[in-house]
């Protein structure tokens, strides 16, 4: 028990620092709070704080000043396809690599460290917070770079000779079962992502697991006592030297070997400290492990194993068993959601119950054939055999679309689980009651679009390089343009996820200002996708009224070109008066401050994502607006927004917020 409150007092710690907003914040405060009252009466309440204290102490050491910021000496501790992790003493840096470093190089590197330059959308998948979640917080571009210490073992250059011998579903079969390198042009990943199954082709614990079980059982055929136990250590440390990428597998992995190790001593050691005892080495190899999702439900599983396991061993096997798998799958369920853009396949568990067997047996001939002898027919044939099967699943695989969790709701998630786990164990039966009662009553309401019927917004989507725009008039929905990507399904990919997330099932009016590809280049997939109501782009459709809103268009020229007749339109919500200009150029603008001399604003969406061609001075004096929304891409290609216009918005004392620096921007007002 000592060890369980020493692992929970450091994770909670290491979270003060990591996440500055002051929901997050009170959340990990209520968690410590709950883990200090049972710490409290289990008396170990000091294990908990002192660790909580080194936690949160190392968590701020994110905010540490760089010393050196054109030469530093970097240990290269995670490897990518085409980038690497390297660490100082107290930062971590994003390195592309074209040179194969390899884990355990000592490098010194110089150049320049930037922040991250990666174009990031609404609700898709951020690679600059990935790398924040490894410990990563700046970009380090080399100029040059020569080796202080080489690794001797370079398990990417043996992994890439061994690969180069196998056909194409081969080498992707076992790219994914043990290297978790996933190629979404590949027709396999593309089936079993759309199953949302593709975690099952990842090398994890589970796997490694059973590999070691597979061992012992062949050992335990011929070898008996220290023998036995030595001879598992040895293979077992061997196979790890080929799977220690994913979390669950150095987890499993340091359990195991400390379950050796306490039975080669002749130590009785009790199975939750065996359980935190790994969790406690690996935040002490490398703290930010604590912030990675594999981390939290490799240490949140066993955990869950642990503390049910005594509770449940009253019922037969079979029942035992349903409850187990039943309580494993509500508690992943926030990151299942997560994963699959708030989509729940209905018989992703039965599938993944069929294919679990498939998928463990490819795995041990995907190992045997890097470690020992190649079996590429062997690996085709299982490649052919899942392929099949995913193609079977997919003509029948019903989906609920439910919501996309963000990261405050899968805490809020996990809090009324803790709760309900803490008295599970206490047998403090009322409040167990009043526990599971508010977990399950969270757990419906977080279905519902509750706050919606209680809140208005206007929220700038981050649709990288165009614009969409959400009003949201408690239920009622207008969506001004849906912008667009010839790389991606921006529907698909971005708005639609975005709207379940927002807990938003349908888009009364779909208003589009003109033509072009960045204003309505998913407005095909939306509708073909998404309940939309109506569809406008058409300026003699205007005034509309919905809800409480009423939306008016000021281009009412007609004026040659795509842009020139772009619709501007306006409205006063939530006690703000709102001008999006679409993609509208100075001459417009002149005209409609010449028509309409009284208008003002105080959020004007800027014309043209901030081109020269739009936002004149004039403009500018004559609406005064207090804040100013440029939606554009990061780094983009035209140069927007122009240095001029910033310079004419600032010298106007006019706020500029870009959802190229700040993600997505939204403004909340309760209804009246």
């Amino acid at each position: 028990m000592k060890a369980l409150f020493v692992f929970l007092g450091l994770f909670f710690g290491l979270y003060i620092g990591f996440y500055i907003t002051p929901l997050f914040s009170f959340l990990i405060a209520l968690l410590s709070l709950l883990s200090i009252f049972v710490a409290f009466k289990k008396q170990k309440l000091k294990f908990f704080l002192f660790s909580f204290i080194v936690g949160a102490l190392l968590s701020f050491s994110f905010y540490l000043p760089l010393l050196n910021k054109n030469e530093c000496i970097v240990l290269i501790c995670q490897t990518r396809n085409n980038y690497v992790i390297g660490k100082t003493l107290f930062h971590k840096f994003y390195i592309y690599d074209s040179i194969n470093y390899e884990v355990g190089d000592i490098v010194k590197m110089k150049g320049k460290i930037s922040s991250f330059s990666f174009a990031e959308y609404e609700s898709k998948f951020s690679f600059s917070s990935y790398l924040i979640s490894l410990g990563a917080r700046n970009e380090f571009k080399i100029d040059s770079s020569s080796y202080l210490f080489k690794n001797p073992i370079r398990l990417r250059l043996i992994e890439k000779a061994f690969l180069s011998s196998f056909s194409n579903e081969e080498k992707s079969l076992i790219e994914l079962i043990l290297f978790n390198k996933k190629d979404y042009q590949d027709e396999l990943t593309k089936k079993m992502d759309s199953l949302s199954l593709l975690y099952l082709l990842s090398n994890s614990g589970l796997f490694y697991s059973l590999m070691l079980k597979l061992n012992k059982t062949i050992f335990s055929s011929f070898l008996s006592g220290k023998k036995e136990d030595v001879a598992e250590i040895i293979l077992g440390s061997f196979l790890f030297l080929f799977s220690f990428k994913k979390i669950g597998v150095i987890r499993s992995f340091f359990s195991f070997l400390l379950r050796k190790i306490f039975k080669l001593k002749k130590k009785k050691v009790d199975d939750l400290t065996l359980i935190c005892l790994p969790g406690l080495l690996l935040l002490a190899f490398d703290f930010n492990f604590a912030y990675q999702d594999g981390f939290f439900l490799s240490m949140g599983i066993a955990l869950l194993y642990y503390f049910t396991n005594v509770k449940f061993s009253f019922y037969k096997k079979k029942k035992r068993l349903f409850l187990e798998f039943l309580l494993l799958n509500v508690f992943i369920l926030p990151f299942k959601l997560s994963f699959s853009s708030g989509q729940f396949h209905l018989f992703s568990y039965f599938y993944s119950f069929l294919l679990t067997p498939i998928v463990a047996f490819s795995y041990f001939v995907c190992l045997f054939s890097f470690t020992f002898f190649r079996l590429g027919n062997f690996v085709s044939f299982l490649y052919k055999i899942i392929l099949k099967l995913s193609n079977l699943f997919l003509k029948f695989d019903p989906t609920l679309s439910l919501f996309t969790p963000c990261k405050t709701s899968i805490i809020i998630f996990y809090i009324f689980f803790f709760i309900w786990l803490i008295f599970f164990n206490l047998n403090e039966i009322k409040i167990r009651r009043i526990a599971s009662f508010s977990y399950i009553f969270s757990l419906l309401i977080s279905f519902l679009p509750f706050w919606n019927y209680f809140s208005n917004e206007v929220c700038f989507i981050n649709v990288g390089q165009g614009d969409s725009i959400l009003l949201r008039n408690q239920n009622k929905t207008v969506l001004i343009d849906t912008g667009g990507n010839i790389k991606f399904d921006m529907a698909k990919e971005v708005l639609i996820p975005f709207f379940r997330k927002k807990r938003i099932y349908k888009i009364d009016y779909l208003i589009l200002t003109h033509g072009d590809f960045d204003h309505d280049g998913a407005k095909e997939s939306l509708c073909k996708n998404f309940n939309v109501k109506k569809v406008v782009d058409s300026k003699y459709e205007f005034p509309i009224e919905v809800g409480d809103l009423t939306l008016e268009n000021l281009n009412r020229y007609n004026l040659e070109g795509n842009n020139e007749n772009s619709l501007a339109i306006y409205t006063e919500f939530i006690d703000k008066k709102w001008l999006f200009m679409g993609d509208c150029p100075l001459e417009i603008e002149k005209l409609i401050i010449k028509d309409c001399p009284n208008l003002e604003a105080d959020v004007l969406k800027v014309g043209h994502h901030g081109s020269i061609t739009s936002t004149c001075y004039e403009f500018l004096k004559a609406i005064k607006p207090k804040e100013a929304i440029i939606s554009v891409g990061k780094n983009n290609s035209y140069g927007h927004p122009d240095s001029k216009v910033i310079s004419r918005l600032k010298s106007e004392n006019i706020k500029v917020r870009r959802t190229d620096i700040e993600g997505s921007i939204s403004y909340f007002s309760f209804a009246k």
